[in-house]
């Protein structure tokens, strides 16, 4: 027989998430004994009816440890305070992604929760099935022709994805969503970030490593980020509309790695995995200051001295 998991095991494990209108604040939110979460924990994380606390949290606000108990017929409550009301941190990185296959979707939308999105643009380009929009998991969502209106919160099937890679990663923020056929209806969308980079390989004199694009970003700076279909971009007339009519930089990973032609699926948690991590160490640096004050005795005032091939310049 498998021993119940130990309580740093319930720790580490997803984070339960709660719906707004689920959630009595200052009060006790009870799960009916048939909800998936309710099974959950009876099933994977509790073996008994001990109270214990439980890492919960409301989709698009905060998160907190909850006092939590198993009924005797089940269901699961918990003690929901109004620190779960709270605003969740967003996150810096939109994406456009060329629109997969509806099954490889299925597999894909948790990723995007998971690693942490902003906006989500699924688009178009001339190498995308145009049947591939007649899929279940996008009905309800706006289609846009000419130019984006708004960005939509999720529903049905396709927020349960995204809320599936939320509770995965311990996350609250789910992305808001934008569906065009257009691949420069998608692009003019997401105009107003600072960093625009779009996945290409290194087989060009203009593809440039990924985390040397963001270097210079500010810790509120915002990026997005294009990820093409599996047979990548029609050239020259879709490299041409990225790079030089919205000003994106063809970007890759480093090393070995830049000249591959990854699969959608890979080049997403690749690309995103690392731009969110060059957006943290670009913000880390920025808030060290490149100078250095060296006191020449205590007598004398503070100079500001640059350290040795230290260049200061504006950022374009």
């Amino acid at each position: 027989m498998r021993k119940p998991p130990s309580s740093l095991t319930v720790r580490r494990m997803n984070r339960l998430l709660l719906e707004e209108w689920e959630v009595r604040y200052d009060d006790t939110t009870v799960l009916s004994p048939e909800d998936r979460r309710s099974t959950y924990v009876r099933e994977q994380i509790w073996r008994n009816t001990a109270k214990t606390s439980l890492r919960v949290g409301v989709v698009d606000r905060g998160a907190a440890d909850c006092a939590a108990f198993v009924g005797p017929d089940g269901s699961l409550s918990l003690e929901t305070p109004r620190a779960l009301e709270a605003p969740c941190p967003r996150p810096r990185v939109d994406v456009v992604l060329a629109l997969p296959a509806p099954f490889r979707l299925k597999k894909m939308l948790p990723l995007v929760s998971m690693l942490g999105v902003e906006r989500l643009v699924l688009a178009g380009t001339d190498r995308v099935d145009r049947a591939y929009f007649g899929g279940t998991l996008l009905r309800g969502l706006p289609r846009y022709s000419r130019r984006v209106a708004s960005f939509a919160d999720a529903t049905g099937d396709l927020r349960s994805l995204l809320v599936q890679g939320a509770e995965q990663a311990g996350a609250t923020a789910l992305p808001k969503i934008a569906l065009t056929e257009s691949l420069g209806v998608a692009l003019a969308a997401v105009d107003d970030v600072a960093f625009k980079l779009a996945g290409h390989p290194a087989r060009r004199g203009d593809v440039k490593a990924l985390a040397d694009v963001v270097r210079h970003a500010k810790p509120r700076d915002r990026a997005v980020l294009v990820v093409g279909p599996d047979r990548g971009f029609e050239e020259p007339d879709e490299l041409d509309l990225l790079r030089k009519t919205h000003g994106f930089h063809l970007c890759t990973l480093r090393g070995g790695l830049a000249a591959r032609a990854l699969r959608t699926d890979v080049a997403l948690i690749a690309l995103l995995s690392s731009l969110h991590e060059a957006l943290d160490t670009a913000a880390a640096d920025d808030s060290v200051l490149p100078f250095e004050t060296a006191a020449k005795d205590d007598d004398e005032s503070s100079t500001v001295v640059p350290p040795a091939g230290v260049v200061v310049a504006a950022q374009s």
